[in-house]
């Protein structure tokens, strides 16, 4: 397993990602049109740039061979607070505890950035 920063050049590997976990995940929820919508403003190249031009907001991708999901999230979203944005992973990764890897690195961050608490919202 690898944990690695994302790039610029990684965008179009943490689109896919988010497709295919959207699409596999919400399908039962929300519409695919919806879907798409929301995917289109959460992920576009334009949205992701702006989140890596902020030097607290960080994105890494985990890999297994190849890329099976990523993490963003915001350091100093609030005063002493980590914000997990997003954890998304290919449903075929799921339950091997890449999860779980993403999460301590998350923890990792926060306590490397002087954070004391993550917080997460749930739609």
């Amino acid at each position: 397993m690898e944990i690695r920063p994302a790039t610029i050049a990684d965008i179009p590997v943490i689109q896919k990602i988010a497709k295919i976990s959207w699409d596999d995940t919400y399908i039962t929820i929300n519409s695919q049109e919806q879907i798409d919508y929301m995917l289109s403003k959460m992920y576009s190249t334009e949205e992701i740039t702006r989140h890596k031009s902020d030097p607290n907001y960080h994105y890494y991708l985990i890999a297994d061979e190849q890329p099976v999901g990523f993490v963003g999230f915001e350091n100093h979203y609030a005063p002493g607070t980590t914000k997990l944005h997003r954890i998304y992973f290919l449903p075929e990764s799921k339950g091997k505890g890449f999860g779980r890897k993403a999460i301590d690195l998350v923890k990792e961050k926060a306590i490397q950035a002087g954070d004391h608490r993550i917080i997460l919202t749930v739609n």
